[in-house]
């Protein structure tokens, strides 16, 4: 038989086995179906630092709305006091002041008393040097240094003020020293705060910046496409393809977290969503940060910063806005660029410049709001609600705060807050569904559609070649016969 015929039979008992084999695959019950449910970590959930913290969306949405405690003036006044009393106690050469000294300036800073704190900052960092003191153990004087230079200089800098510019700059050099000698603190907080005093600073000559970009280099200049509905990387899932280890570390946080597994950790993390550094930002002069990053990097400085150091900013707000839009968290982006137009008024002296981040904010939350299908004033009044949940639990907790206080509790005394009963007791908020990812397979005893298909048609084809070289044969072999019977019976004649 030629090959040609052989070609020709084989795809004919192919398509003749293969099909009902698919359709029998399809409608079949060859056996029960058993399905199987696996929940397994979300890429951010795994620290970017060994014995780091991670973050949560409900972190954002409270740092939002003001849903966490914060001293009042009271606090620090009191703070002040007992710290002074406590170093004045204490020879000038004894170390034991430069924690101190810490807390003080950190108190004066909070109250306002920028200047006074940076002095006591270089006074600590003079009295380390004479010590002999380096590396980390100078890390929080050049953090704290740099902050306090930072926010005392601020607004000066950006009315053009030389000088005061001059100290901007200084604070920037001590925070980038501070990265140098500890680059982990504060999960990386600095790191980011590097990066806003560089985007702030890049700004006071350029101040359109503040309307193109937020500080991490998500694009404002830009209609806003449809909002992503998800969080990380299409890649990222459990799959049998992958070695037991990491499948384990893909289920447990602890596991993903161990030394042994922190390869299998560092592969997670490469599959979180990256934000930041987009199109036209590689000409801004921001040195500390080029590239795009794991979101959850400067989500998580954002939250220090706002909490820990100098309050709610229209910076900090607009840039979670963009973030959470990117990964799918529009409720939140909603309500991250409601208080970033809120907080429009400290985003620079000129109104233009305002108008156009105002605007820039209202474009991006029309667009949430069409995505998101609730009405504009539904979204508001939410967003309303819960800052005054947030605002109020503040108040409450700072008016219980001085009362203590005035009755002479300690502000560093473990009972401070003792009986404190606020009208919201469970301010921060709890992660729902936006925090799990769960991974279905079904484990059917049936071959699988493809294999199913495959193995019939391939035994189809090779039943048929086989059928028709035997047919081929037979018909040689006859007709040879008929030729020898034929030959003897001329021969007989």
């Amino acid at each position: 038989m030629r090959l040609r015929s052989m070609i020709l039979l084989f795809v004919i008992g192919a398509v003749v086995a293969g099909s009902p084999s698919a359709v029998l695959r399809a409608v079949g019950t060859s056996g029960p179906r058993r399905t199987q449910t696996t929940t397994i970590v979300l890429p951010h959930h795994v620290p970017q630092y060994r014995d780091g913290i991670s973050l949560r969306f409900a972190m954002l949405h409270d740092v939002i709305h003001e849903r966490f405690p914060k001293h009042g003036s009271a606090y620090y006044e009191a703070r002040e006091r007992a710290v002074r009393a406590r170093l004045a106690a204490l020879t000038s050469d004894d170390p034991a002041r430069f924690p101190l000294l810490d807390d003080l300036a950190v108190g004066l800073d909070r109250q306002g008393k920028s200047d006074a704190a940076v002095d006591l900052m270089r006074e600590k960092l003079d009295a380390q040097k004479d010590r002999g003191l380096q590396g980390r153990d100078l890390y929080s004087t050049h953090a704290n240094l740099g902050t306090f230079l930072i926010h005392g200089n601020f607004k000066a800098a950006q009315a053009g003020d030389a000088a005061a510019r001059d100290r901007f700059r200084e604070g920037l050099a001590n925070i980038h020293e501070s990265i140098r000698v500890n680059p982990e603190a504060h999960f990386g907080r600095e790191r980011w705060q590097a990066v806003i005093a560089e985007f702030l600073l890049a700004s006071f000559d350029d101040p359109q910046l503040l309307t193109r970009f937020d500080f991490l280099g998500n694009g404002l200049a830009t209609t806003p496409g449809r909002p992503s509905r998800g969080w990380g990387s299409a890649a990222y899932s459990v799959s049998d393809e992958l070695p037991v280890p990491m499948q384990l570390a893909l289920r447990s946080d602890e596991s993903a977290e161990s030394p042994e597994t922190r390869p299998i950790a560092d592969w997670i993390r490469s599959r979180i969503t990256r934000v930041g550094a987009e199109e036209g930002w590689s000409r801004v002069d921001v040195p500390s940060h080029r590239r795009s990053v794991a979101f959850d990097e400067p989500m998580l400085g954002i939250l220090g910063m706002w909490r820990q150091g100098g309050g709610a900013n229209p910076h900090f707000a607009v840039a979670i806005g963009e973030t959470m839009s990117r990964v799918g968290q529009r409720f939140i982006a909603h309500a991250a660029f409601e208080r970033a137009i809120q907080l429009a008024d400290r985003v620079h002296p000129d109104p233009e410049i305002r108008r156009r981040f105002v605007e820039a904010c209202e474009l991006r939350r029309r667009s949430l709001q069409v995505s998101i299908d609730v009405n504009q004033q539904i979204l508001y009044d939410e967003f309303r609600d819960q800052l005054d949940v947030g605002l109020q639990f503040q108040k409450e907790y700072q008016e219980y705060e001085k009362a203590r206080l005035a009755e002479g509790i300690e502000f560093d005394d473990p009972e401070l807050f003792a009986g404190f009963s606020p009208t919201t007791p469970s301010i921060a908020s709890s992660s729902g569904e936006e925090e799990v990812m769960s991974i279905t397979r079904s484990d059917d005893p049936r071959p699988s559609l493809g294999r199913a298909v495959a193995g019939s048609a391939f035994f189809g084809g090779s039943i048929s070649v086989l059928i028709g070289a035997l047919a081929a044969r037979t018909r040689t072999f006859v007709a040879g016969r008929r030729k020898v019977s034929a030959g003897v019976h001329w021969i007989e004649e």
